[in-house]
């Protein structure tokens, strides 16, 4: 059966292709699900205006990314946190503490899925944190960790 995908699928594909999927997959799981539709000519049609649409929408998100990203690399984002004598921490640091520092910066909430961190921090001192945005749109923001003052 013919489907064009309404959600993003990391098996399948982007949201807004057309694939070609057994009729069973798509008839119990997919279309039931709202993860897809049957490609007819009339849902073909609307996805024609609805992509039109959407290239809009991420144009103005892709240079609204741009302008963060330059907010972000410019901003110091500092975090206060127990830590002992040799400079590591009691606990780590996480996206979530980044996060809610830059909300507090920016003024507007912040998601942690945006925060590219390997692993959490451990240690106080400074350390470049990647941020991403969109597809291609990332940068290195600048977080440092104080110890807090007993």
């Amino acid at each position: 059966m013919k489907i064009i995908l309404k959600e993003n699928n990391k098996n399948l594909g982007e949201k807004g292709e057309i694939k070609m999927v057994a009729d069973g997959y798509a008839r119990n799981f997919l279309i039931p699900k709202k993860l897809a539709v049957q490609a007819t000519k009339k849902s073909l049609e609307e996805r024609e205006v609805w992509m039109k649409d959407e290239k809009k929408k991420e144009e103005k998100f892709v240079g609204q990314a741009e302008d963060l990203l330059k907010k972000l690399e410019k901003m110091d984002i500092n975090i206060l946190s127990k830590a002992k004598e040799d400079g590591s921490l009691f606990g780590s640091v996480k996206e979530q503490h980044i996060a809610d520092e830059i909300s507090k910066e920016l003024g507007k909430d912040f998601k942690t899925k945006f925060i590219d961190l390997e692993a959490p921090l451990r240690k106080t001192g400074d350390h470049q944190v990647k941020v991403k945005l969109a597809p291609k749109k990332e940068a290195l923001i600048k977080v440092t960790i104080k110890p807090e003052e007993a």
